[in-house]
């Protein structure tokens, strides 16, 4: 779902590449782990109630609840609009 979200320009993630390389370049949009995800977007508004929208859809979808009291938003480089 989160990739579905990334390719569908909802959140955008960020993009991994060497100067110089002919390798295309790879688009990191999120890390999962044991229990933990982590999840990249831009600092907008608008991606981040994207990713919102997009936690209820998977609290509907799988039955499962996410626990936002033990979830951050960990802003990093610029704020300018939150």
């Amino acid at each position: 779902m989160i990739g579905a979200a990334s390719n569908a320009g909802l959140i955008s993630g960020f993009c991994l590449s060497r100067p110089g390389s002919n390798v295309d370049e790879l688009k990191v949009s999120h890390l999962l782990f044991a229990d933990d995800t982590i999840v990249f977007c831009a600092n907008d508004c608008e991606q981040i109630v994207n990713l919102r929208c997009l936690l209820i859809w998977f609290q509907a979808v799988s039955g499962l609840r996410i626990n936002l009291s033990k979830s951050s938003i960990l802003p990093v480089g610029q704020l300018d609009n939150i």
